[in-house]
């Protein structure tokens, strides 16, 4: 670890903070004495760390470690966990005013809407639950309206704390989101108020950058859909068998807002303010701002977070004149994340994220450097000397050893995941995405040309980017859809629960310990990991193939 966690000083915060989130689970709900504790500890630590004595020099680590762990298990249950009392009261009619956080679908479905509020104001007596999170159900007014988020609604209806214990999985989501209260049969009593905030602006603008990329809609409205979900994350704009054959393949990545398409959209920004010579620092702050903007704008996902925290990372890196690290970033985007979300930990797109980029910085970038030392082709000739095909077979190979390490490190480390989650093992997403990287990015940056042409005022122009865009994706559908008739596909399963992110726990400490070695052969080499999986695969997945 030495040539990593030193460079990544948060990383020791993280641990303990993940920690103190897993233990809140099985921890009686005291936020008030873990918190008590977890300072003591954190004062022993600062002691330890002034003491001139050897043994309490080494006595700071463990106590900020504790004192971390007790810290984060009582800010847990602070942010996720009702008050104290209310799990055992009954469920009482309450006036409240909320505000809403989000919406289970964007269509009025069975005359009634429900979705994730929280509470702005609440009657005297239940002051307490101000702030807090509630998931809500109503009957629509007789306009029929579906209100967006941040609208506010001052209603009554039937409040209740959610379980303690969720016994379901809809249960458990509800309490990794922060919601504490169901609050159901709610009648509205004034006029609901829109949101005037930041992010009733994003749900505007994303309303409003959709008719943008439908604009010139042809008749393959499937492929409208999914470029719509690849640019503003509207994964509902994806069919039951788009996702199923997306996900199956391992491309879900690729067709619905992930860390690339922030990657690709960042890049695409600082090309522009790169053409238009605007001065460094200027570029960075105003890049980072409409960066910003556009993660709100689409939704604000995990996985866009982490991207845009780790651009933010590398753009003020350069705007310090200092030399950006990529490890770092990950782990203080991570920190970040967590402290504003603590359920987050359990979300499924945020464990697949924060997996596939500590498997590309750790052993994808230099994999790839690897493949590139051992695959130059017309390495004994000199550069001056190599003629327009030769630099360009050069150039291709490079390229593709790069990607292709890239590509094995992702499969590799959210392998574990897919199989825990979606009972999916996509062994042929390592070739399969070969090909379908470039043509994402390709339709990425056609979109994000369209958005800017048309916020120029010429949409005539955007409209022939958004075929262009289109075209793409049909391609990369008919690749996707021929690819599961190979053998690369299967449906698997692990024979406990623990299995998988034993598994993917147990990568990462290999991972860790190869990089600080410096991938040295042979009991470092990088073909360790993948060897490790294997084993798990032979030993603890029963695979099939699937027929649907």
């Amino acid at each position: 670890m030495a040539a990593l966690l030193p460079r990544a000083p948060l990383s020791w915060l993280l641990l303990p903070l993940i920690s103190g989130y897993l233990a809140a689970d099985f921890l009686p709900n005291a936020p008030g004495f873990y918190a008590f504790s977890g300072l003591i500890l954190a004062f022993l630590a600062l002691a330890s760390i002034s003491s001139a004595s050897p043994f309490f020099n080494q006595f700071w680590s463990i106590s900020i470690l504790l004192g971390g762990i007790f810290l984060a298990a009582g800010y847990l249950q602070v942010r996720l966990k009702p008050p104290a009392g209310w799990s055992h009261l009954p469920p009482r009619e309450a006036r409240l005013t909320i505000s809403i956080d989000r919406l289970f679908s964007t269509s009025i479905e069975g005359g009634r809407i429900s979705g994730l509020a929280k509470i702005r104001e609440a009657e005297g007596h239940l002051s307490d639950i101000t702030g807090r999170k509630i998931v809500f159900s109503l009957v629509p007014d007789k306009e029929n309206r579906l209100w967006r988020r941040e609208t506010k609604l001052v209603c009554t209806g039937i409040l209740e704390a959610l379980p303690e214990k969720p016994t379901d999985d809809f249960e458990r989501y509800l309490s990794r989101t922060g919601a504490q209260f169901s609050y159901r049969t709610v009648t509205l009593r004034e006029e609901p108020e829109p949101g005037r905030g930041f992010f009733a602006f994003c749900d505007r603008q994303n309303q409003r950058f959709e008719q943008f990329l439908r604009a010139g809609t042809p008749e393959n409205e499937r492929a409208v859909g999914v470029y719509v979900a690849m640019l503003l994350g509207q994964r509902s704009q994806l069919d039951e068998k788009q996702e199923r054959v997306y996900l199956i393949s391992g491309a879900m990545h690729l067709f619905s807002i992930s860390g690339l398409h922030i990657g690709v959209i960042a890049f695409s920004l600082h090309t522009l303010l790169t053409l238009l010579r605007l001065p460094p620092k200027a570029a960075t702050v105003i890049g980072l701002l409409l960066l910003f903007i556009f993660v709100g704008i689409i939704g604000a996902p995990p996985s866009a977070i982490r991207a845009f925290i780790m651009a933010a990372f590398f753009w003020t890196a350069h705007f310090f004149i200092r030399v950006s690290n990529s490890v770092a970033a990950l782990a203080n985007s991570a920190l970040f994340v967590l402290l504003l979300s603590p359920g987050l930990l359990w979300s499924t797109g945020f464990q697949l994220s924060y997996a596939v980029v500590t498997g590309i910085l750790l052993l994808g970038l230099p994999l790839g450097r690897h493949f590139q030392s051992k695959w130059t082709p017309f390495a004994g000739i000199p550069v001056q000397a190599l003629g327009p095909m030769q630099r360009g077979s050069s150039w291709l190979m490079r390229q593709l050893s790069g990607t292709l390490a890239i590509s094995l490190s992702a499969t590799l480390l959210s392998s574990p995941l897919t199989i825990h989650y979606f009972g999916v093992f996509t062994a042929g997403a390592v070739l399969l995405n070969l090909l379908l990287i470039p043509l994402a990015s390709m339709v990425i940056v056609a979109g994000f040309i369209s958005l800017l042409l048309n916020l120029l005022m010429l949409a005539p122009l955007a409209v022939v980017f958004n075929h262009t865009g289109w075209v793409i994706l049909i391609a990369m559908e008919k690749i996707t859809y021929a690819s599961l008739t190979l053998p690369l596909f299967w449906s698997a399963e692990f024979p406990a629960p623990w299995v998988g992110p034993a598994s993917l726990l147990s990568l990462i400490a290999v991972l860790l310990l190869c990089a600080s070695q410096k991938w040295r052969a042979p009991f470092f080499h990088f073909i360790i990991p993948f060897l490790l999986f294997v084993i798990v695969l032979l030993s603890a997945v029963r695979l099939t193939f699937p027929t649907d």
